[in-house]
């Protein structure tokens, strides 16, 4: 069987991690805030892709893949957080950035709380000759972990998309729409992957495309940010 989830994750931390480090360069000489916020939110990301691709190609141990996907929950979640201070900061949402970190504190604690009360060895999911994501948390856990992420991400590419189809500059459309894309693709991959796919037998086929939606939309959504870094440099 191979293992086709985890595989897409690792080659997600592996561009992730490229981005990163061209991301944090531009920030350490540019020290632009909202450069900041998108190098942390993928470098944050990318720790969770490599968390959670280690079960299945380098991990096979069911107590440690479990424990990686426990693990996972936290950048998963700090990685939307800084995602979201940026969409705030973008569009100068003052107010509503002042409970931010409240919010995720608490959906951290909530989920690792109860993925440790209720830990268990991982589900394997497999279609055809292919493996998937391995869960071991509640599924009312994963589901509440879904949607939260699915609105947050949805909330988010709605922000970008609004900004750029309303922006009358020309570079500032088009930055806020290859973002707004890029997070939506990153939309799409959440909702098949944690909320359609583990749920009904007939739609297991959507975790293929996952994680190429997920890939491409990190993508676009670097690509949107150095579109900007372009054109103030030229």
């Amino acid at each position: 069987m191979f293992p086709y989830c985890s595989t897409i994750y690792f080659i997600t931390a592996l561009v992730g991690f490229a981005i990163s480090l061209k991301l944090f360069l531009v920030w350490r000489q540019k020290k632009d805030e909202n450069i900041g916020y998108i190098f942390k939110a993928i470098a944050i990301a990318t720790i969770f892709y490599l968390l959670s691709s280690l079960p299945g190609i380098f991990v096979k141990n069911y107590f440690l893949i479990s424990l990686f996907y426990l693990l996972a929950w936290i950048p998963h979640y700090l990685s939307i957080f800084y995602l979201t201070k940026l969409s705030f900061n973008f569009w100068n949402l003052k107010k509503a950035k002042s409970i931010l970190l409240a919010v995720f504190i608490f959906l951290i604690i909530f989920v690792t709380f109860f993925n440790i009360v209720y830990f268990s060895n991982p589900t394997i999911k497999r279609y055809k000759d292919l493996t998937f994501c391995f869960a071991s948390s509640p599924s009312w856990v994963l589901n509440f972990s879904g949607m939260v992420t699915f609105l947050f991400l949805l909330a988010n590419s709605i922000l970008f998309l609004r900004g750029g189809i309303m922006s009358r500059e020309k570079f500032t459309r088009v930055r806020g729409l290859t973002i707004g894309v890029g997070l939506f693709l990153i939309t799409l991959a959440a909702l098949f992957n944690y909320i359609i796919a583990p749920y009904w037998q007939d739609t297991k086929i959507f975790l293929f495309f996952a994680g190429p939606l997920l890939l491409l939309g990190v993508l676009m959504v670097y690509f949107g940010v150095q579109h900007k870094r372009k054109e103030n440099i030229g």
